[in-house]
């Protein structure tokens, strides 16, 4: 086994020399990031922290829940670290030859789940995650769309860099236990507070996503009526509120949670890569809406999408839950007010996905109509992929390095 390559790297054809020989010199150093065909994100909040902590250690920002740590650069030296990193992070004793048993992310997290460390429940119990806690500079705060977790913002935590400190929010809801806000206002008034214990004092950095955008600029304009900074407010492909929104409704939606759950599977879709064999027919097929919801479990678990084995119907029940509130309230939202800072809109183009279209596409006001909500400006920023893969891998890289840019143009 071991003398069979981990990698492979696919050329339309091999260099030449002038002579009709092949140019060893000319091949490409082995990239294993290219050759993942799909991407799959952390399934839970462990294996989130675990592959923030693997990425720091190894100097990458591309790795993958499935990525043994010997193989992509790490040896017993790095192990050392890492284990140590591990237990002062969640403040447990693991043997120092835990990484050779138990070599990838997803494994060392199924071995911390079995032991019942109080790590897990811990870490779980909180909806502001630490997503890259390395670098010295002011943290950006995450803010996801639609479907609460935060977990597919992962890849844009990791391509901010390692000198950039990343928090990601999530909403409430997903875990059990926990309660809903049930508007908008009430779900940034919650950031609020959970921003305020990480930070009690701006300038604040927030970024949102989709829906996420609109729970970022209210976040904003109430650190504002409370006379704090906002040095960044960058608002992820999502329209400013309109009016005319909560009047638009998808014709493939039949008003039960079999369109919701549809959605979430193209979500993860578009995320990963992975071409999922469910469609709205499918699950209209079924019986009755519990059958619905097994299905799409199932067809989630089968995948390693961030549903476990372990995960009940009543895990998934809390996504959609989590999804109807917060897409109704971001349909709902809406306000007359004006903030101080810029408005910084990161757009997608094109929206080269036909089941990745918003109901943002349709708004023909200039700007998104973002102008109307702040003093300053609205910057339009282009970056490529669609209102999904704009945030994962290879898009990501340019999202994050026009964001670094305007954070540097900020600070300067």
């Amino acid at each position: 086994d071991y003398m069979i390559p981990s990698y492979f790297t696919v050329l339309e054809h091999l260099p030449l020399t002038p002579n009709g020989k092949i140019d060893r010199k000319a091949l490409p150093e082995p990239n294993h990031t290219n050759d993942k065909q799909y991407t799959i994100p952390p399934r839970d909040i462990l294996e989130c922290r675990l592959l923030a902590l693997w990425q720091t250690v190894l100097g990458l920002n591309t790795l993958t829940i499935h990525d043994d740590f010997f193989a992509v650069g790490g040896h017993s030296l790095l192990s050392m670290r890492l284990i140590s990193q591990i237990q002062q992070e969640f403040s447990i004793q693991l043997p120092a030859a835990t990484l050779f048993q138990y070599p990838t992310v997803a494994t060392l997290a199924m071995f911390i789940r079995q032991q019942k460390i109080d790590a897990n429940t811990h870490i779980a119990s909180s909806t502001c995650i630490l997503m890259q806690p390395q670098g010295d500079q002011l943290p950006i705060y995450l803010f996801p769309g639609g479907v609460g977790s935060v977990m597919y913002l992962q890849p844009l935590a990791a391509a901010l860099g390692q000198q950039q400190p990343v928090y990601a929010l999530q909403t409430p809801g997903l875990q059990p236990g926990e309660t809903i806000p049930t508007t908008l206002k009430a779900l940034a008034t919650h950031h609020l507070e959970t921003l305020r214990q990480k930070q009690p004092n701006g300038p604040y950095y927030l970024l949102g996503h989709s829906a996420g955008g609109r729970v970022a600029f209210e976040l904003a304009r109430q650190l504002e009526a409370q006379g704090e900074t906002i040095k960044l407010l960058g608002i992820l492909d999502t329209n400013a509120p309109n009016p005319i929104q909560t009047d638009i409704q998808d014709p493939s939606d039949d008003g039960t949670d079999r369109y919701p759950l549809w959605g979430l599977v193209r979500m993860f879709s578009a995320v990963t890569g992975m071409v999922l064999p469910l469609t709205m027919d499918d699950l209209k097929a079924l019986p009755d809406i519990e059958q619905a919801y097994a299905h799409t479990l199932a067809l989630l678990q089968k995948h390693e999408i961030v549903f476990t084995k372990q995960d009940t119907v009543e895990t998934l029940r809390r996504w959609i839950q989590v999804y109807h509130t917060v897409i109704q309230e971001h349909n709902r939202y809406q306000t007359q007010a004006q903030l101080n800072c810029p408005i910084q809109l990161f757009r997608a183009t094109p929206y080269n996905l036909p089941t990745d279209e918003t109901q943002e596409t349709i708004d023909e006001r200039p700007a998104w109509g973002w102008e109307a909500y702040t003093k300053a400006q609205v910057n339009e920023i282009s970056v490529p992929g669609s209102h999904i893969t704009m945030v994962v891998s290879p898009h990501v890289q340019v999202l994050a390095a026009a964001i670094q840019k305007k954070c540097k143009r900020q600070n300067d």
